[in-house]
């Protein structure tokens, strides 16, 4: 594939991904289930923005099978990558745990790959305002060409765990968590491997560790982002979010979440067999 093709299906995965962003961010009312475990959620927003990007896709690429995170009956959508060819992997909301708890870490993502190899792909995190494109043989972030940190002493980095071990294997977990904080300077987990990585690309998220072991990128020491940097202006003697505002509760009820969002039992059973509520998300603050 040329530069020039690779340019396109970036461009059409950057409309995708955005385009699903702002769906998933306008929601604040909609379903939530829970598929392989107790907080492995899935939204009506999921849904609906995996249909956006079917959408999208299917202007420019109409003939291109894809694999999405969520079931459909596009039929289009495969259960996995095909060896020749290309194809689309969609996550419409990666980070969905953030997301039904208004946490501002969730991403929606898009990626093209031909004969399995990558050629583009585009990240978008609608509450935190950025948006990473690669295609063409560079990467951007916001239209700014990124690179990873040069930063080669552990000691300034930070580890940043983007898998979540099942809970009968958490000593595996707790094992690489111990080995890490010894090494290192801190350990942040985000809830969205798509943010995380984007982050490590930049060269600001920290040390990415693999659930096979092993580190990758370093992080830079950049300043915090704005929304994070609120807290620290008048609210003094309160527990804060990352965006500044007050703390939620979270409770279990039918399935899902409740954060101070009103969640709603909506039925003993959803889509997949599941319980099922309802969930209010907050609007972000920008």
């Amino acid at each position: 594939m040329d530069d020039t093709d690779a340019a396109r299906r970036a461009a059409v995965a950057a409309r995708a991904a955005a385009d699903a962003g702002t769906l998933a961010d306008a929601y604040v009312d909609a379903t939530v289930e829970t598929k392989t475990g107790p907080t492995d959620y899935v939204t009506e927003a999921d849904h609906a923005a995996q249909d956006r990007v079917l959408s999208v896709l299917r202007d420019g690429y109409p003939d291109d099978p894809v694999v999405g995170e969520e079931d459909g009956e596009d039929p289009r959508l495969r259960e996995s990558v095909p060896a020749n060819g290309p194809a689309w992997i969609v996550d419409p909301i990666d980070g969905t745990a953030n997301y039904v708890r208004g946490m501002p870490t969730w991403a929606c993502a898009v990626a093209c790959v031909v004969d399995g190899d990558p050629v583009a792909a585009a990240v978008v995190e609608p509450d935190l305002n950025r948006r990473y494109v690669a295609g063409a043989g560079t990467t951007r972030r916001d239209g700014v060409t990124i690179a990873t940190s040069e930063l080669t002493d552990p000691r300034h980095g930070a580890v940043v765990p983007f898998y979540w071990w099942p809970h009968d294997a958490r000593d595996a977990y707790s094992a690489g968590l111990d080995a890490a904080v010894r090494r290192f300077d801190d350990i942040h987990r985000l809830g969205c491997a798509q943010a995380t990585l984007c982050s490590v690309a930049d060269g600001a998220g920290g040390d990415v560790h693999r659930p096979s072991g092993g580190f990758l990128g370093r992080r830079r020491g950049r300043p915090s982002h704005p929304s994070c940097r609120r807290a620290g202006d008048g609210y003094r003697g309160r527990t804060l979010d990352c965006r500044g505002r007050g703390t939620r509760r979270l409770e279990r009820r039918a399935g899902g979440p409740r954060c101070t969002r009103r969640l709603r039992s909506r039925g003993p059973h959803g889509r997949r067999g599941v319980a099922t509520a309802r969930l209010e998300r907050p609007r972000p603050q920008r």
